[in-house]
């Protein structure tokens, strides 16, 4: 099938919820590297997780030389969508060849709806065969140990990534099928039931908030980050909203400013 019509310009969408992303340039300029980036930023790796760089060049003559020989694929979730990127094996006269292409587009000299094109099917038969060659060699992300406990039946829960992000599974899946989602303790103690610990939380659209954990017996929620500081006054967690911070709790009304970093 021609994905790219050049009456129309564009490359029609199969799946609304798949991207692929190949990354493609000239030997040594640094494709792999930003692949490993892509994954770190994308929340693949928890943050303190130890990592080894050129993570996609998993064959040992990749190693040995340092560059890309295999191409190789990750997935990335990012919000609703799931993401393909695709490491490929560098291109020697890529960089060279497209500038000149570019220049040529630029000065009139070719129509850039063909320069497109022409592009795009070398790309398509290359990417097609990079498919079949990576058929059962995905990159799978290890578990995460964690502290938590199934409800279900007791085994320690591990942290997994999914197509909307990190969550929290029972180690004894296919067994147990035990899920969590995934929060952040910050520390705080909620103002208004003085029982649940806040936690760090994201709402539909990615912004964080910060909530109880006893929700919804008790509906206590800001968008103000809690903080270590306890209030002189009544003692409960004080919240940062801009330069100030502030006690929550209803009746209290001490505030004071961020203090200074040494």
């Amino acid at each position: 099938m021609k994905f790219y019509t050049q009456k129309k310009g564009v490359f029609p969408l199969q799946n609304e919820k798949l991207r692929n992303v190949a990354i493609i340039a000239h030997v040594d300029h640094g494709k792999t590297t930003l692949v490993d980036q892509m994954l770190k930023q994308g929340g693949v790796y928890r943050e303190n997780q130890e990592t080894v760089e050129r993570v996609m060049d998993s064959n040992d003559l990749e190693r040995e030389r340092g560059i890309t020989i295999f191409s190789s694929q990750a997935e990335l979730p990012i919000g609703d969508l799931e993401v393909t990127l695709l490491d490929t094996p560098g291109h020697v006269d890529f960089s060279a060849e497209m500038e000149k292409n570019l220049d040529k587009v630029e000065s009139g000299k070719a129509d850039w709806h063909k320069t497109v094109d022409d592009f795009y099917q070398g790309f398509a038969a290359s990417l097609e065969q990079a498919e079949k060659n990576m058929e059962g060699k995905k990159v799978k992300v290890p578990d995460e140990p964690s502290s938590e406990v199934c409800d279900l039946c007791g085994r320690p829960m591990v942290i997994k990534v999914g197509k909307y992000g990190k969550f929290l599974a029972c180690s004894g899946f296919p067994e147990c099928r035990g899920t969590k989602r995934l929060v952040k303790d910050t520390g705080g103690i909620c103002p208004k039931c003085g029982k649940g610990r806040m936690l760090e939380r994201k709402s539909a659209k990615g912004r964080i908030y910060y909530g109880c954990e006893r929700y919804p017996d008790c509906d206590f929620m800001t968008w103000d980050m809690p903080v270590a500081t306890k209030c002189e006054k009544c003692g409960s967690t004080l919240f940062r909203k801009g330069s100030k911070l502030y006690c929550a709790k209803e009746g209290c009304d001490f505030e004071m400013p961020v203090p200074k970093k040494d």
